[in-house]
This record gives C-alpha cells, structure tokens and sequence, in this order.
C-alpha cells in the first residue's frame, strides 16, 4: 500500500520569550538593548514609554494605532541614543535562547519545512541573537518578519522601513504572507507563541501552540490558542509540532 503523502506545512515562530528564555535566565531582546547599551538618558525615555503604554498591552485594551507608536517610538529612541550594531551584539549575550531550540529547527529542516519568525520587534537585533548561536537567515530559518532598519558603519542604526513593521494585530497577515510564498494553505500553517500578544499568530487557533511559565499563565492565555504547554525548554514544542506534521 502506497504512503499517503504528507501535507505541506510552514512554521511561524515568535521571538522574544518563544525561542527565548525570560527572566531571570534570559533578558528580552529590547531589556538588553535599554540595559546594556542606552545612556540613562535612554533608558528614561524607554522607561517613559513602557510606563505610558503597560496597563492597556496587560489588559488587551491597547489600540492598532497605540501598538505601532509604542514599537516606533522605541526604534527612534534607538536610533537617537546611538545603538549601533556591535554595542547591540555584545549586550545582545544576555538574550538566551530556550533548551531544544536549535534541534527543533533541525528537525525541522531536515523535513524541509520552511520556517520563519514573526516578531513584533527589530530584524537585525533578533538576526544577531541568531548570528551568536549560528542559526543561518536563510538556513534554520528561513525570514525574519520584523522591523528593518537601516544602519550608517560609523553612526550606527539611521532609520527604518515602516512597511516592514510587524504588530501583534497584523501577525496573522504575515503568517498567511509567508505560507504564500511556499504555496501553503493557511489553513496548515502551525504557529508557536507565548503571549497574548500571539493571539493571531499563524492562521487557525487549533494549529496555535503557546508557551506558558506557569498554570496562572496558560490560564490566560489558554482563550486564543489551541494548546498551551507550561515549560521551560523546547523539547514539548517539538513533540507538538512532529505530531502536526505526522511524525507520530
């Protein structure tokens, strides 16, 4: 008897506390970049932000419009307090990658399923956490669906590309953008967040996983995904997703 042939499949990851560790064993992306490369100027005026913004991104009552501020504003506060790429890279050590990361993106090659990361946040920082740990773009992992900015070699980073901008409200959007581009079906794109912020992360709830810390945690979050693990390393994300794919 003939094997059926396996679907096509595409796998849309977040970033910063997906194929991270948080605290207190790893620092967000934009933490070690405030932390370890911003002047207390900087650091300031990202601590003005976060304290004009945090109540509405915890409570989900934050607007399209307030969320696309919040990261731009960031970005313009990178860009005036002289991060450059090299302070970037060595504050960047700070941001861990979780357990089973790299052998999960392994396998995932190894089954030639493409797969990219949708963040809402900087492409060339989240680039450089994966230059650090020899994860190849493309290679392991094959876009990277974040801000792009543009970078002067002695002035450091000088702008950006509004277009490229991801929001937790249009991750979806470039989920569906990505499964396009290998000529997917939506409906079988897997996706792995954390957050709520993931909420629309891939395309179908039942083929969304997240990453919770602790039971309060995966009780919040349980509403928008199909399944939540509590976990600190990636070794159940893997089983999940050989399981989508058939694997067993």
């Amino acid at each position: 008897m003939r094997k059926a042939k396996k679907k096509k499949r595409v796998v849309v990851f977040d970033f910063d506390g997906t194929l991270t560790h948080k605290p207190p064993k790893g620092k967000s992306l934009f933490v070690a970049i405030d932390e370890g490369v911003l002047s207390p100027e900087g650091q300031a005026a990202q601590q003005k932000l976060f304290n004009h913004y945090i109540a509405k991104a915890q409570t989900g009552t934050m607007t399209a419009g307030e969320d696309e501020a919040w990261l731009l504003q960031s970005i313009e506060n990178y860009i005036l307090y002289g991060v450059t790429p090299e302070k970037a890279r060595a504050a960047l050590a700070a941001v861990v990658l979780r357990p089973g990361v790299i052998e999960c993106l392994e396998m995932l090659r190894q089954e030639q399923i493409p797969v990219a990361i949708v963040s809402y946040g900087i492409a060339p920082l989240i680039e450089l956490v994966l230059e650090r740990h020899n994860i190849a773009v493309p290679g392991l992992i094959h876009k990277v669906y974040a801000a792009r900015l543009t970078a002067h070699p002695e002035r450091g980073y000088t702008g950006y590309d509004r277009s490229t901008v991801v929001l937790q409200s249009t991750k979806g959007d470039w989920s569906r953008h990505f499964a396009d581009l290998h000529d997917v079906p939506h409906a079988d794109i897997l996706a792995v967040g954390d957050t709520g912020g993931d909420r629309r992360l891939g395309h179908l709830k039942k083929n969304r996983l997240a990453i919770a810390g602790d039971a309060a945690h995966a009780k919040e979050i349980s509403p928008f995904m199909g399944r939540v693990i509590v976990t600190d390393d990636f070794h159940p994300v893997t089983a999940w997703l050989r399981s989508k794919i058939g694997l067993i």
